[in-house]
């Protein structure tokens, strides 16, 4: 038996038990005999369920209960599961996004970072920069600001102090032979300053400087961390060709790199 229509007030009469004996009688061979029309007074029973759970005052008259059916005594259990899984069903379509897309945010919070190759953490080895030892000697006083300055800088840059050494060898625009420009670049790059540290090794590396090999080697290693192999081969290439002291070091590097490739 199939109903286009279940009739609300009637399944709350019958519920509130106000119907007569006939009257539950014929509700129930309409209703019950129908999987559907059965479904809905499950339905109302469940929110009655609901309502006496919140409310004792509201619950159906022991009385009602009595005249009620044998085969009917499941259904308050089942509808108070079919009231609980219809609620959760409700409030989840409302509380939680739709995953059936992709939730791109958490895709990218979750996305392991990439691991680095063989080739990229030998190149990053190669690319370490060792600070040249440098030893304060006072065997007289400074002679000017500059020399003084010199002095203070280099005294923080032999404490591991590049930050401050970095700031203090920058006030300092005398020609000295490439020795300011030359502490000066190492101690921009260990902080991080690439570009600078570029800029004033290339000062220190003039052909009539004495720190011009150590400059060129050391600029390698700069080009190195901005990733421009290029330009750091070239450097080394400059330095091995030249046969000075520091030639072999060169080659060995530009060995290395050239390994890597």
């Amino acid at each position: 038996m199939n109903h286009e229509h279940v009739d609300e007030a009637l399944v709350h009469q019958y519920l509130a038990g106000a119907m007569t004996e006939d009257e539950r009688e014929a509700f129930e061979r309409r209703y019950f005999e129908c999987a559907r029309c059965l479904d809905e007074v499950k339905r109302h029973w469940a929110v009655e369920a609901e309502l006496r759970r919140a409310a004792p005052s509201l619950s159906v008259t022991e009385g009602t209960r009595r005249r009620r059916r044998p085969f009917l005594v499941f259904l308050p259990a089942a509808a108070a599961a079919l009231a609980v899984i219809a609620i959760w069903q409700v409030t989840e379509r409302r509380a939680v996004p739709d995953r059936s897309a992709p939730d791109r945010e958490a895709s990218a919070r979750t996305v392991p970072a990439p691991v680095p190759s063989a080739s990229t953490t030998a190149l990053q080895q190669l690319a370490r920069i060792e600070p040249p030892a440098y030893v304060t000697l006072r065997t007289r006083s400074p002679s000017d600001a500059s020399d003084a300055n010199f002095e203070r800088g280099m005294d923080a840059y032999s404490r591991g102090d590049y930050q401050n050494a970095a700031a203090m060898l920058r006030t300092i625009h005398v020609a000295d032979g490439g020795r300011v420009d030359f502490f000066l670049g190492v101690s921009l790059a260990m902080i991080g300053d690439a570009d600078g540290a570029i800029e004033a090794l290339t000062r220190a590396a003039r052909p009539s400087s004495p720190y011009s090999d150590d400059a060129r080697v050391m600029l390698a290693k700069v080009y190195l961390r901005k990733g421009d192999g290029e330009a750091a081969a070239r450097e080394l290439t400059a330095v091995a060709q030249e046969g000075g002291r520091r030639a072999a070091d060169a080659r060995a590097l530009l060995d290395q790199i050239r390994a890597l490739k």
